[in-house]
């Protein structure tokens, strides 16, 4: 039971270590993104700052005027307008126009069953408007009587929630060896879904959801 446990603390620390190693690199990034949502939401200032003009002995108007929306909107408006996908092409021996035909209508099906084009819009769009935005792709069961599973789009809203391992060298991060998705539940539903779970601190302290 002792070794059990230690390698359950040792695997935790790991855990935690790689956490704040993610969480310090991408930090700065994360927090200019909040300033830049600030600008998109039409509120620019720093709230020291707006403080400090609105409530000083001489009272200042702090001006904000959007300037940057119309320029997003033009960018993502156009990918709403053209939808990416998939496309399949023929290649190799035994391949034909026909066959990629076939294959790229069940992509299009996938894709649409499991929302593929909000998650796409929604990470494109944080990406125009905070310079970082994801998706992720996952599997689950058709129905609970099922053994069949299929593939479907996890929209992310909320990007400051991924934290990908910074070691990467790939453009996409495909090599990428780990990476976190923090998420937040209530409390009677965690203790529903995970009956036997632990409660454990996780480094709280350093989570900006």
């Amino acid at each position: 039971m002792a070794s059990e446990t230690s390698k359950n603390e040792d695997l935790l620390k790991e855990i935690r270590d790689r956490f704040t190693y993610c969480h310090d690199y991408w930090s700065e990034i994360y927090d200019q993104g909040d300033v830049d949502m600030r600008a998109v939401a039409g509120d620019p200032w720093d709230p020291k700052e707006r403080a400090a003009r609105e409530r000083g002995p001489h009272p200042r108007p702090c001006l904000s005027l959007d300037e940057l929306n119309q320029y997003f909107n033009q960018v993502i408006n156009d990918i709403r307008q053209n939808k990416r996908g998939i496309k399949v092409s023929p290649a190799g021996s035994g391949s034909d126009d026909d066959s990629a035909e076939l294959l790229a209508a069940r992509v299009r099906q996938i894709e649409y069953e499991g929302k593929a084009v909000p998650a796409r819009i929604t990470s494109a769009e944080n990406m125009i408007q905070r310079s970082f935005g994801f998706y992720g792709i996952g599997t689950r069961y058709k129905n609970d009587t099922s053994f069949d599973q299929e593939l479907y789009y996890r929209r992310v809203g909320n990007p400051r929630a991924i934290y990908l391992s910074p070691d990467f060298k790939e453009a996409d991060a495909s090599d990428m060896d780990y990476a976190f998705w923090i998420d937040s539940l209530p409390w009677d539903k965690y203790k529903r879904d995970y009956r036997q779970a632990r409660v454990t601190s996780f480094a709280s302290d350093q989570l900006v959801l």
